[in-house]
C-alpha cells in the first residue's frame, strides 16, 4: 500500500502547528519510528523525516546528562539502508567513547518488552542487536533506555557481567492504545 502524500502533507502541517503550542522555552525533539520512515527505511524515507523533523539520530546534553537519540528502524530492517545503519552504529560508537557518563537512551523500538533473554518478535530488537547495544550503552553510562513502539506500558532491567543495570522503559503511545 502506498501512502498518499497529500494525506501525509496535512497530517505533518497539523503536528506542527499543534506543537506549535508548545511553550517555545520547552524544546521539542522528534524520534522515527516505522509511521515515518516504515518497517524498511531507505534514504529516501529518511529524508523525508530529517526534511520534515530533524535528524533521525543525535545526542543532546540536559542537566549533566548525555540523551542519545537512535534511529532503531535501521536496526529492524537495513536492506535498503545498509550504509545508513553503518554510520549510525560509528558515530554511536564514537558518542560513547571515553569515560562512563551519565546516559538516556531514546528509540522507537525497544531493545526488549519484558526481558532481555525473550525471543525475537516485532515489538523488540533482535537479540543480537540488542545484545550488543544494550552491552554497550551499559558500558558508556547509560542509566535508562526509553522506547514505545509496542503502544503499551512495559519494561524491565538489563544487568551486564560488570553488574552495571539499564532500565528499559517502554510507553505505550500517546494516540491509540492496544490492550490485550
Amino acid at each position: 500500500r502506498k501512502a498518499d502524500p497529500e494525506m501525509r502533507a496535512a497530517q505533518v502541517r497539523d503536528f506542527k502547528e499543534a506543537m506549535g503550542r508548545v511553550d517555545p522555552d520547552i524544546p521539542l525533539l522528534c524520534l522515527c519510528g516505522n509511521h515515518d520512515i516504515g518497517n524498511r527505511p531507505n534514504a529516501v524515507t529518511i529524508r523525508g523525516f530529517s526534511e520534515n523533523f530533524g535528524d533521525d539520530y543525535f545526542s543532546f546534553r540536559c542537566g549533566g546528562v548525555r540523551c542519545i537519540v537512535v534511529n532503531s528502524q535501521l536496526w529492524e530492517d537495513d536492506t535498503d539502508a545498509k550504509a545508513l545503519r553503518e554510520e549510525m552504529d560509528e558515530w554511536l560508537e564514537k558518542e560513547c567513547a571515553g569515560p562512563p557518563v551519565p546516559t538516556l537512551v531514546f528509540s522507537h523500538i525497544a531493545p526488549f518488552v519484558f526481558d532481555q533473554e525473550e525471543k525475537d518478535e516485532y515489538f523488540n530488537l533482535r537479540r543480537d542487536v540488542r545484545a550488543r547495544w544494550l552491552r554497550r550503552f551499559a558500558e558508556c553510562g547509560a542509566r535508562g533506555w526509553f522506547a514505545g513502539h509496542y503502544h503499551r506500558n512495559a519494561g524491565g532491567r538489563f544487568r551486564d557481567e560488570a553488574g552495571r543495570e539499564v532500565e528499559v522503559v517502554v510507553t505505550a503511545a500517546g494516540g491509540t492504545q492496544i490492550v490485550d
